[in-house]
């Protein structure tokens, strides 16, 4: 009644300022908990992984994990069917280098980039150099008969033509072989 006027008052935070005001101490307090759960996962994934990354694939009797049995068996299976095939694949090699190089006709195949895959010696000797496998066939000619069988080859599946070299003549019979997509 004395004209004096109290005044009460106080702070209204929202949600957001609390949130604000929470953060670092929730961060501080998750971020050793996290570190601390990382560290441990990666020891645990350590120690898990380290007997499979062991394993002695020649001897497959020391197993530490039992379940990796079927998977050991069948990569064994498949290491004796590569063996095999390898074998298989050398014999055949082996068998066409002797019978091409017992030939006395010169030989020459060609990949489908037109790179030498193979030449006998006989091919060597009628152009007088020896030839680089994997080399592109012009490094090994450049007379056109040759470049014409190319290109034939290619376009119609086969070529035949005589040509003179050295004083001799040759005959070109060229024909395109392809088997799986590999050799011209």
């Amino acid at each position: 009644n004395n004209g004096n006027i109290l005044l009460l008052e106080s702070d209204q935070h929202s949600l957001f300022s609390y949130f604000v005001w929470i953060l670092p101490l929730l961060c501080a307090s998750i971020a050793p908990i996290v570190l601390f759960c990382g560290s441990l996962a990666k020891k645990t994934a350590k120690a898990l992984a380290e007997p499979i990354n062991n394993i002695d694939f020649e001897n497959s009797t020391t197993l530490h994990y039992e379940e990796l049995r079927p998977l050991m068996n069948n990569i064994s299976d498949q290491k004796r069917a590569i063996e095999l095939k390898t074998r298989e694949w050398i014999e055949k090699q082996e068998e066409f280098a002797t019978v091409a190089k017992s030939m006395k006709e010169g030989l020459i195949v060609l990949s489908k980039n037109d790179c030498i895959a193979y030449i006998n010696p006989y091919a060597e000797d009628i152009f007088g150099h020896p030839v680089h496998i994997g080399a592109h066939y012009l490094t090994l000619t450049t007379i056109d008969t040759i470049k014409e069988a190319v290109r034939a080859i290619h376009a119609k599946g086969s070529f035949e033509k005589e040509f003179s070299l050295n004083g001799k003549i040759y005959q070109v019979i060229a024909h395109s072989i392809i088997e799986s997509d590999r050799f011209v």
